[in-house]
């Protein structure tokens, strides 16, 4: 294994994640930016510490093999130029982004510079309430310049990670897969459980009894190749109980359960 000296910049979720997985992995964070200042007297960092600095207050990098754009997309263009125009990179330099959704065309700035550009996705929520997230066995979307991609292989087969190369063009759809399972599942729980804590269930019991419900239809769904491991009124077209259902719920959510409710009766019972 080939040890990278990294520079991060935007330490967030996934950036934090990260610094603190890659010295395990045996790859060296040598940079770090942020928007604000960093945490903690710098006095007392040693060698290998690396450095901390903000755009308003930049320091002189070491040179790094890769840096990793770990801010949200809004912010990828402008930071990719800024690099550029601090001459942090270039020649024998990788740039890799995280966005799930842009590609690595969003770095050209960095490219123009010499840099090999590209992004790297791991396909996995970063939620803050859950504390540490492991990346081990997680996938990794990758794509960008032939040496971009090599890296990024590299970086993602070191952190345990699963690498897999997705065409440029795919990346919107996989993205909005991706939202899909992780934002809606998560909506959708919310709402149930805000549901049965207005029949008498407090929030933490109305979780627990969720939980297996959940579990079991999330496991199904994951080995079902379709519908098919649908159960409950909408499995079995039950037309008056869904009518009920739709008595009851406040309209926002009659109107999800109602667009899902037709995708099922085109694909199950219709087919049936």
């Amino acid at each position: 294994m080939e040890s990278l000296d990294v520079a991060l910049v935007g330490p967030g979720r996934l950036g934090s994640v990260l610094l603190h997985l890659l010295p395990d992995s045996g790859h060296r964070v040598r940079a770090i930016r942020s928007r604000r200042p960093p945490v903690g007297p710098r006095e007392n960092a040693g060698p290998e510490s690396p450095v901390s600095d903000t755009w308003d207050a930049p320091e002189p990098w070491p040179r790094v093999d890769l840096v990793l754009v770990t801010v949200p997309d809004r912010f990828i263009g402008s930071v990719a130029r800024r690099l550029a125009e601090e001459k942090l990179v270039g020649d024998g330099t990788v740039v890799l982004h995280t966005s799930g959704l842009l590609t690595g065309t969003i770095l050209g700035p960095c490219g123009e510079s010499g840099a090999a550009v590209g992004s790297w996705h791991p396909l996995q929520s970063f939620a803050p309430n859950l504390g540490k997230v492991s990346l081990s066995g997680i996938f990794c979307a990758i794509e960008g310049d032939r040496e971009a991609v090599a890296v990024g292989e590299q970086l993602a087969g070191d952190l345990g990670m699963k690498p897999w190369h997705i065409e440029p063009g795919a990346k919107v759809l996989y993205h909005a897969a991706a939202a899909m399972a992780a934002n809606l599942s998560h909506l959708l729980v919310v709402e149930a459980r805000r549901l049965l804590t207005t029949t008498g269930l407090t929030g933490e019991d109305a979780a627990a009894a969720l939980a297996p419900l959940m579990h079991t239809s999330l496991e199904s769904a994951l080995r079902a190749s379709g519908l098919e491991g649908l159960t409950g009124p909408m499995a079995r077209g039950d037309l008056e109980v869904i009518a009920r259902h739709l008595e009851v719920l406040p309209p926002h959510l009659a109107a999800a359960y109602e667009a899902l409710w037709r995708h099922v009766s085109e694909t199950v019972v219709g087919s049936g």
